[in-house]
């Protein structure tokens, strides 16, 4: 008699597992663009892109490794690491406005004070990274003084822009 409800239950417990596991891959399988952490890549000219990896991660990188800055040995296909609040781009150039991820700790990147915030220009046929700057003032004046033209209107990472791919 104990035997009968010994399997009586691990059959219960057998269904239930397979019923678990069978939602869990409908689920996942029928929705291919369901990104748990909101991952997305915003693609940019000559190879670059901005990428959300997960929370506030937001990076530019490239397709080409190219040398750490101060270190000539070493090479990154990443351009800017982390905390990229907005970013600008025209055939050649890419603006980034940027926020130490050490300044600001866990803060959500929606709520960081722009007081903070710092200014890259990079030569995406060059690879080359300018900056940083402190304002959007002195900015703006290095790229007029660089005759970049079409770089003044920013785009926001959060939410994920439009034309971002998950």
């Amino acid at each position: 008699m104990q035997l009968i409800s010994y399997i009586r239950k691990c059959n219960v417990l057998f269904k239930g597992i397979v019923l678990y596991i069978v939602l869990f891959s409908v689920l996942t399988s029928c929705n291919t663009s369901w990104n748990i952490f909101g991952e997305w890549d915003y693609k940019l000219p000559n190879g670059y892109q901005i990428s959300r990896l997960s929370g506030d991660i937001i990076i530019l990188h490239t397709n080409r490794y190219i040398p750490v800055e101060g270190k000539p040995d070493e090479l990154t296909n990443v351009m800017i690491n982390s905390r990229i609040l907005s970013f600008s781009y025209n055939e050649r150039y890419i603006g980034i406005q940027w926020i130490d991820p050490l300044e600001t700790g866990e803060e959500d990147i929606n709520t960081i004070e722009t007081q903070n915030v710092l200014y890259y220009l990079v030569d995406s046929e060059l690879d080359i990274k300018y900056g940083a700057f402190e304002t959007e003032e002195e900015f703006n004046e290095f790229c007029r003084s660089k005759s970049i033209e079409n770089i003044f209107d920013w785009i926001k990472t959060s939410p994920a822009p439009k034309g971002a791919t998950y």
